[in-house]
């Protein structure tokens, strides 16, 4: 039962998680670059196309009465909700289903049928009412006979360089790519980024992108080749496109970054219902307390004690069942995430049953593409000169360190992976082989490997098997998005402007294997609380050791930004210290900082959350009521 409340949880969050770069803020000032980017340009100047991650593209619920209001392609739409991905509406949601009569009488009917189990204990849901209960809660995310959303839903593709962006579509792209500085010095004017519905025909998506190139960066450069900067999903579609679209020879370069080339297995997982072996005690005592905090998870913890195990393990069996049919399984771009190997075992449980054949079309051009995958990249080198270039992350396991993606740690191949949270480094390599974090290949591995510099210092990934793996950079402890890892943003544009071709070019620069980097608060909060102190008592002579001492340390700050060996360690060190100093700054200006009255919430919470671990001890998985009173 409750791996079954999970998956449900899973089917509604997966989407939302899988945002690769999606909460970024817009970039700041950086360092200069120690390659001297803008000396060596060496005629490095073909057009970059963004390939967008699912996640990173906003769509809005156009609304007349709506608060907010979008301009797009020279009119004004009014909307009341703007979502990276899964796109929920409640007055929408209720107005579809008020004005629908067969769906106003399913949901009174289902609730009444809801009602009547409980009174009865008997399971009386009918299988079909829960089937269009799911449909009418998630029509603004299911795609019609066409592939194609609601009418309501607009995505905005943006037919122009960067430079022609108006102020709110920069904040929009650099929120998700903070790459200003480096795109600048590019030129914004050879810059365009091709975004794409959530959910929808992975086939009409890449068909768009053969669109936009041919009719969009086209229109800006004629007879000139591209290069293409996939994020995530977006490697999804650009893998399709190569599969469709290589003989028009329109592609340069390909830089990816941290892309799902073979899928990810966090969506086998969620499909198949497979779960980590301690998925019922963490299910009790941890799911929705690391989903929506304290107390309120512990509680709706307890509360699930209460229900008799057999009623909820049939419900959330028929929802879940219900939300894949009608949504997941209906959806041709999240088919598409699911990695070449267990493709057959999904096809063939879900996608040969009647209804489902427009996807099962597009699931099997996909699957091919995916086996067909490291010889047609080989290939297009080969014959067509195509460059293919990786950034990856690893040595984390699903939902290891974002707290968003928590709910990952419940999945059967969190601790069975070797990912960046979400994608498995065997997808965004194209090839690798690769261990579980913490694990080694044994010494008789090593001592048989014709090429022992691919294998990483932990010893638990070897490039040698990747397609390329001399173009590969891994970057260790590194979560999925890199927004805030400014050395991997200057290797992917090293990359694309020829400054880097291979990692023996330059690894006391951009090492092969590095670490990872998290410098958001840095840039975000204590850089400009610094310079806004200095700018304000500079030359007063007023707490000037604190002035001098600001500008060593943004001097040291700067210094480690421009450096592109990373330390881990070493750099939150320094974070650490600063983030202190700023602290200091501000009891100085301030005065001393009240303490925090602790709210009735964080003095109950302790309570609620030992006893929501006894009851679990002591009743397990779930029904205490039902075993104290029968």
């Amino acid at each position: 039962m409750k791996k079954r409340i999970i998956a449900l949880v899973l089917c509604l969050t997966v989407a939302v998680a899988f945002v690769p770069a999606a909460l970024a803020q817009p970039a700041e000032e950086q360092a200069p670059d120690t390659l001297g980017i803008q000396s060596q340009l060496q005629g490095e100047d073909a057009p970059i196309v963004f390939v967008t991650g699912i996640g990173q593209t906003h769509s809005y619920v156009l609304d007349d009465k709506g608060d907010n209001v979008l301009e797009y392609n020279g009119q004004e739409y009014r909307y009341s909700e703007k979502k990276n991905l899964f796109i929920w509406d409640t007055n929408a949601v209720l107005n579809h289903i008020l004005t629908n009569p067969k769906s106003l009488f399913n949901t009174v009917a289902t609730a009444a049928q809801l009602v009547a189990s409980l009174l009865t204990g008997q399971f009386l849901l009918r299988s079909a009412n829960l089937h269009q209960l799911a449909a009418d809660l998630l029509y603004l995310n299911i795609v019609d006979e066409n592939n194609k959303l609601p009418s309501n839903i607009l995505t905005p593709i943006y037919n122009y360089p960067l430079s022609e962006y108006s102020e709110y579509e920069l904040d929009r792209f650099y929120g998700t790519v903070p790459a200003k500085e480096q795109l600048a010095e590019y030129g914004n004017e050879k810059v365009f980024v091709y975004n794409f519905a959530p959910f929808g025909s992975m086939m009409n998506t890449v068909s768009g992108l053969n669109d936009f190139i041919n009719n969009v960066v086209q229109k800006y450069y004629p007879d000139q080749k591209v290069i293409l900067m996939p994020m995530s999903m977006g490697a999804s579609v650009v893998r399709n496109y190569l599969a469709n679209y290589s003989k028009q020879q329109d592609v340069k370069k390909v830089v990816s970054i941290v892309g799902c080339w073979n899928g990810s297995k966090v969506f086998t997982d969620l499909v198949e219902q497979r779960y980590a072996d301690n998925s019922a005690e963490m299910f009790y005592t941890d799911l929705f307390s690391s989903m929506i905090g304290s107390p309120a998870g512990d509680l709706i913890e307890i509360f699930l004690h209460c229900y008799q195990k057999k009623f909820l393990t049939r419900l959330v069996d028929e929802l879940l069942t219900a939300v894949c049919d009608e949504f997941v399984m209906k959806t041709p771009t999240m088919m598409a995430m699911i990695p070449a190997d267990d493709y057959p075992r999904v096809r063939e449980r879900y996608l040969t049953r009647p209804g489902y054949e427009r996807v099962l079309v597009e699931a099997d051009r996909n699957y091919q593409s995916q086996l067909e995958l490291p010889d047609m990249l080989q290939k297009l080198n080969k014959e067509q000169g195509i460059e293919f270039y990786f950034i990856c992350a690893y040595n984390l396991g699903f939902g290891e360190v974002t707290n968003d993606y928590n709910i990952f740690k419940f999945l059967y191949s969190s601790a069975r992976v070797n990912s960046d949270e979400i994608i498995q480094i065997e997808s965004t390599t194209v090839g690798a082989t690769a261990l579980p974090v913490g694990y080694q290949f044994p010494q008789s591995y090593i001592d048989a490997c014709k090429t022992p510099q691919y294998i990483d210092p932990t010893k638990s990934v070897d490039l040698s098997t990747a397609a390329f793996p001399s173009h590969c950079w891994l970057f260790s402890k590194q979560k999925h998005e890199l927004e805030w890892n400014n050395t991997a943003l200057k290797l992917a544009f090293a990359l694309a402007k020829g400054e880097v071709t291979d990692v023996a070019d330059c690894p006391d620069v951009f090492p092969q294997f590095n670490e990872g980097r998290n410098l958001k608060d840095l840039r975000r909060d204590y850089l400009p609380q610094m310079e806004e102190f200095i700018e304000k008592y500079d030359g007063s002579g007023q707490y000037a050791d604190e002035v001098a001492k600001a500008r060593d340390y943004i001097t040291q700050a700067e210094t480690m930004m421009d450096c592109t060996l990373n330390n881990m360690k070493k750099d939150n060190a320094l974070i650490d210290e600063i983030a202190a100093f700023c602290h200091e700054l501000y009891v100085l200006e301030n005065g001393e900082e009240p303490e925090a009255k602790p709210t009735f919430g964080d003095k109950i919470t302790p309570y609620i959350q030992d006893a929501n671990h006894k009851i679990y001890g002591v009743f397990g998985t779930g029904g205490f009521l039902e075993k104290l009173f029968g």
